[in-house]
């Protein structure tokens, strides 16, 4: 079992990693999303995206409209990962758009696993499970 200071440590640079990712999303910056996730595997709904190229394109095409939209993140756990090294992090998301007035878009939920890479803490796999969406 891991002790409660590694789980807080977990947690700590999972939001982190979160917080960057949903930081490209709200600045709609397909290069920085390819940075943050270039080791990871990216899950959106049915697509499953597995190089650099492959997740800066989706995004690409995701973030072209141009309405600016900010993401709320809640609800964070924080799990012991199967593999050693690694860690999983849930949360729920909802996103707003900005019409100009604020529209809720988007509920859904993240599942993060993270993992030690090269000395450093990188997502390995994001899954994104939009739960409900309104165009």
């Amino acid at each position: 079992m891991t002790s409660l200071e590694t789980m807080a440590l977990y947690r700590h640079i999972g939001e982190s990693l979160l917080y960057a990712y949903a930081q490209t999303s709200d600045t709609k910056d397909p290069k920085a999303a390819r940075d943050i996730l270039s080791d990871a595997v990216l899950i959106f709904g049915d697509t499953r995206l597995e190089t650099p190229d492959a997740i800066e394109a989706h995004f690409s095409k995701l973030w072209s409209p141009p309405e600016p939209h900010r993401h709320a993140i809640t609800n964070v756990q924080v799990f012991e990962g199967s593999l050693p090294e690694t860690f999983v992090l849930t949360a729920n998301y909802q996103r707003d758009e900005f019409r100009p007035d604020p529209v809720r878009t988007t509920l859904g939920t993240y599942t993060v696993t993270i993992g030690l890479t090269n000395g450093s803490w990188r997502i390995l796999e994001l899954n994104i499970n939009r739960m409900w969406h309104q165009p």
